[in-house]
């Protein structure tokens, strides 16, 4: 019970700091941006891309909560370079609080960005087709898919020790995104790539979005040639399951070596990077 008071103490705090800082309005900027998008593109489309376009727009509402791995990871980088890590390795029960705020706190900037997102979707193309019953799914989709990819999220940013190994997943984030199908059908792509993208996380939230919308009948767009709601679930949680068995420890081991030393090693890595 006390980690749980720390946590919610520390998810408090966050959401103070976060949702106060200008940078968040780049999760209502984004959402937006892909609306208008779509909107543009619906004008002139045949009922076929129109199809497409929508399952566009709601698979990239599900795979843009996947960020939650680079946040965390981000957030971990910072935070080691800060103290932060030995002063929480320190306090009783200080690492569970310090993982459960976290992932609270990414929990409810996925949910509000998904909810914006699904209201903006409402408003500005009135005749997608996505009902209440899909909207609501959708940001359910979103909370599962927080829930269960936070821990790769802690994992990466556990091993990650130096400001190069951050750039290096952090492109490599970026690119899981944007080029593994998260939000656009695989069967566009080249066959290799397509099957490539079943290895991604991105893919799978992408594709529980495009279940709930299209139903069976879009199985077309998948390179797999079956879309199903269960089975995009599954995989998720199965996901969830293996990052939280092996998470915790692995965040639990790397904790052990975050001392005053190694921060001061780190540090001066950093300011030899950095030029400061």
């Amino acid at each position: 019970m006390r980690s749980i008071r720390t946590a919610l103490i520390q998810f408090k705090a966050e959401s103070r700091v976060n949702f106060t800082n200008p940078a968040i309005l780049t999760y209502l900027v984004v959402p937006l941006f892909f609306v208008f998008l779509a909107r543009h593109t619906l004008a002139d489309a045949t009922p076929e891309e129109q199809a497409m376009v929508v399952a566009m727009q709601v698979s990239a509402i599900t795979a843009f909560a996947t960020l939650t791995i680079f946040n965390i990871f981000s957030e971990c980088y910072t935070e080691r370079i800060s103290g932060t890590f030995v002063r929480i390795r320190t306090l009783p029960h200080g690492v569970q609080a310090w993982m459960l705020a976290k992932v609270l706190f990414q929990e409810l900037t996925f949910v509000v960005t998904a909810i914006f997102w699904v209201a903006a979707i409402a408003v500005l193309l009135p005749n997608a087709g996505v009902d209440l019953a899909t909207a609501a799914g959708l940001v359910l989709v979103s909370v599962i898919g927080v829930l269960a990819f936070a821990p790769f999220g802690f994992m990466v940013g556990m091993v990650i020790t130096t400001m190069y190994g951050f750039t290096a997943a952090m492109l490599i984030s970026i690119f899981l995104f944007v080029a593994t199908g998260g939000f656009f059908p695989t069967a566009e792509m080249p066959t290799w790539a397509g099957y490539l993208s079943l290895l991604s996380p991105f893919y799978w939230m992408g594709y529980v979005a495009r279940a709930l919308q299209l139903g069976a009948a879009g199985a077309q767009m998948e390179i797999i040639g079956v879309l199903s709601a269960p089975l995009g679930l599954g995989i998720i949680g199965l996901w969830g399951v293996i990052g939280w068995m092996i998470g915790p420890k692995v965040v639990q081991a790397m904790m052990r070596k975050e001392t005053i030393g190694n921060l001061n090693k780190q540090r001066d890595s950093y300011r030899e990077l950095s030029g400061l």
